[in-house]
């Protein structure tokens, strides 16, 4: 009787180490489950931003800290330079005494891309006391979100690149109009040299009265898509730096308010630097950045080794100005524009040894123009 108690309590002690061990591998097994659940939701959120973003860097940044914030982080911060414009990235608490202690000893998760034009740079850092399960989720969710900047970045460098193929494909078009309106002018002037009677003469210029609107029509076309490439900046002319501004601005319909220690500014510069910074800049402000009827205000400071030009006007507060994006190539909020004539202009002035910088207040933006010191005699 003993005995049969005895095994019949090893019986019971069995079954209920078998059952508890059965219940901590479903525990477990439901545990990892919805851990791994969750998991692949923030990785679906991830792609999901991304899409939805159309893979613009930028605002997927930005936006994807709540998605890093509910994977276990707690701080993320760095600086994105996006075609010369830098953008500070702070997402978190701000730090107290105790908490700049544990992010100084804390594991760092770096982002580090550096393509073209773009450089980003981010560190991540996880939650503190952060257990073993959720910090492996916050790793991966770091490899994804990792993965898809540098994804991004790629394929806005990419996209930048054949834009500028489709560019140079069009300027093939447009070297093709420029060569038959050259042999048109070679066949009118044959034409012209072997008219006889008056009757001929009369026959073509009938004929040129026909011809020559749908012509004019054609070379308006060509000139006013025709961008200066050039990067041998010898065509150096001296010019009247104030006159200059008038003239531009006159163009565009815009007024100046010109502050300069002469009445004359002379500068010896490229023509087709001058021609294009300006023509580009005025037209930017007559079509994003000018508060209707406003002056803009130009103020010349001319050094021994610089000429710097200070442009200031109101902002337009109904037009958001994204600093970050102004020299973005293909970037433009205007429905006719390509969004190139700022990114023009900066490569230009980098190019023949000058610069152009961004800044606004509140209520005034600025850009700040240094033309070549090397032109300036």
């Amino acid at each position: 009787m003993v005995l049969k108690d005895m095994i019949f309590e090893y019986i019971i002690d069995i079954s209920i180490g078998l059952v508890t061990i059965g219940l901590t591998i479903f525990l477990v097994f439901f545990y990892l489950k919805k851990r791994s659940s969750f998991t692949s939701g923030l990785i679906l959120e991830l792609y999901k931003l991304n899409k939805d973003v159309n893979q613009d860097v930028l605002i997927f940044i930005d936006q994807a800290w709540s998605i890093l914030e509910n994977s276990g982080f707690q701080k993320m911060f760095g600086k994105v330079s996006w075609y010369g414009e830098p953008k500070d990235i702070s997402f978190g608490k701000k730090p107290g005494f105790l908490l700049k202690m544990y992010l100084l000893k804390s594991k760092r998760y770096l982002i580090e891309i550096d393509e073209g034009d773009i450089s980003v740079k981010l560190t991540l850092i996880v939650k503190q006391n952060i257990q073993a399960e959720n910090k492996l989720i916050a790793e991966i969710i770091y490899q994804t979100f990792s993965m898809l900047l540098f994804s991004n970045v790629n394929s806005k460098n990419m996209q930048f690149v054949l834009s500028k193929e489709r560019l140079e494909r069009f300027q093939l078009f447009i070297y093709h109009d420029v060569k038959n309106l050259a042999q048109f002018i070679s066949l009118l002037t044959t034409q012209v040299k072997n008219l006889q009677t008056d009757q001929e003469k009369i026959v073509l210029v009938d004929r040129l009265g026909k011809l020559l609107p749908s012509l004019s029509e054609k070379v308006q076309k060509i000139t006013s898509h025709m961008h200066y490439g050039k990067e041998n900046f010898s065509d150096v002319e001296r010019f009247d730096l104030i006159e200059q501004l008038k003239y531009y601005a006159d163009i565009n319909e815009l007024s100046l308010d010109i502050k300069a220690d002469e009445k004359s500014v002379y500068i010896y510069i490229s023509s087709m630097v001058l021609k294009q910074v300006f023509t580009e800049l005025m037209h930017n402000f007559k079509a994003h950045c000018l508060v209707s009827n406003s002056l803009i205000r130009v103020d010349i400071l001319k050094k021994k080794e610089i000429m710097g030009l200070e442009f200031t006007t109101k902002k337009d507060k109904k037009e958001a100005v994204v600093a970050e994006r102004m020299f973005e190539p293909f970037w433009t909020t205007s429905k006719s524009g390509m969004g190139l004539g700022l990114f023009i202009i900066r490569e230009i002035l980098k190019k023949s040894g000058g610069k152009i910088e961004f800044k606004q207040s509140n209520n005034d933006i600025v850009f700040e123009v240094y033309l070549p010191i090397n032109s300036i005699h």
